[in-house]
């Protein structure tokens, strides 16, 4: 898995987990845009847990990450 050095390793501007599919909260979808990962095109977000003890491993295209924190400061 690669991260573009210009993209950090998490992101505050996630989506709500009760929005995901199991796929993107399981990191085989990516987390923003919910399109099929490939290897090689992939920033891990690293695990986290939820409010609930659900233990989860997004993953998201570099593109999908560095247009999250795009937004996230014009926000």
């Amino acid at each position: 898995m690669s991260e573009p050095p210009d993209v950090p390793a998490t992101v505050a501007a996630q989506p709500p987990m009760e929005r995901l599919t199991k796929r993107q909260r399981h990191g085989a979808d990516c987390l923003y845009c919910a399109v099929t990962l490939r290897p090689g095109d992939v920033v891990d977000l690293g695990g986290r847990e939820a409010e609930d003890g659900t233990v989860w491993s997004p993953r998201a295209h570099p593109r999908c990450v560095k247009g999250a924190r795009d937004d996230e400061r014009a926000g």
